[in-house]
């Protein structure tokens, strides 16, 4: 070869290697990257599926703290949760409360009632009392259906009844925490 040969063909060289050592790099560079894209995405789907599961048990977890959700709010005086107004609603409770309210006001026992208390307790118990009665039967299927408990829920009408009965009396709710303060100290001054 010719030393001008050479020197172009040195020239070309110079040029062509660099730039065939550059695109194979390049190209080497492009499927590592292409590989670690789909690793990528495949991460990303299967992080999806995991956020949809987590979605799905938030979501039931969340039904069963309602489900579990006391249906009265135990700070004195006692009165409803929301969970307790639904089942009062959906049991028809609160119906059979307002339709049969002269069984609860057409006694002696609670024309004699004075205190806010005493007339809590007297509608709890009458509540309690008719477990077995007829006009109960319809709260009872719809505790049979939501799988309840009587024990758990009848205090729900009681609540309600005692708000009912406490009107009629001309009592206030404030009062029930007043008399069973009293009644506790009496009690504490007798010991």
């Amino acid at each position: 070869m010719d030393p001008q040969t050479s020197n172009i063909f040195q020239q070309y060289a110079n040029i062509f290697i660099p730039l065939g050592v550059s695109l194979i790099s390049t190209i080497g560079a492009l499927f590592i990257y292409k590989e670690k894209i789909c690793n990528l995405e495949k991460n990303v789907a299967k992080l999806l599926e995991g956020l949809q599961d987590v979605r799905d048990k938030a979501i039931a977890c969340e039904a069963t703290i309602k489900a579990n959700e006391p249906f009265l709010k135990r700070k004195s005086p006692i009165s409803l949760s929301e969970r307790g107004v639904e089942l009062l609603e959906k049991s028809g409770g609160k119906k059979m409360v307002d339709e049969n309210l002269d069984l609860f006001t057409n006694t002696d026992e609670f024309r004699k009632i004075q205190h806010a208390y005493d007339l809590q307790e007297y509608a709890f118990n009458r509540i309690k009392e008719m477990k077995e009665a007829v006009i109960l039967d319809h709260f009872k299927d719809y505790l049979f259906r939501e799988g309840l408990q009587f024990e758990d829920a009848y205090p729900v009408m009681g609540v309600y009844l005692r708000d009912i009965l406490l009107k009629k009396k001309n009592l206030n709710v404030e009062d029930i925490d007043a008399e069973n303060e009293k009644k506790q100290e009496g009690e504490m001054a007798q010991k």
